[in-house]
């Protein structure tokens, strides 16, 4: 019996996050290189983590949630296209 492993993909938020974590100690260590001193190496850093990750969250975001119509909203879609419909057929008989 061979079970198989569905692999879980990470969720956005998780990935956004390892990808901040990444490049605030990429950038941090740049500038540091760079010569710009301890605290200011941080805090560009951390600046660049924070876009970097929230960029990346928004990136692998699929699931984008749509709002459901009130009953009202489709009442009125129904009579809208009801309406549609009338001037269509009326239309058609002042053709023929």
């Amino acid at each position: 019996m061979a079970e198989e492993k569905k692999e879980k993909k990470p969720s956005p938020v998780s990935q956004g996050i390892i990808r901040g974590l990444q490049l605030w100690l990429f950038f941090m260590f740049a500038f540091a290189f760079l010569g710009y001193s301890r605290f200011f190496s941080i805090v560009l850093g951390t600046i660049a983590g924070v876009a970097g990750g929230l960029s990346a969250a928004w990136w692998q975001m699929t699931d984008i949630p749509t709002p459901k119509p009130t009953f009202e909203q489709q009442k009125s879609l129904a009579n809208v296209t009801k309406e549609r419909l009338e001037k269509t057929e009326n239309q058609e008989f002042k053709k023929l």
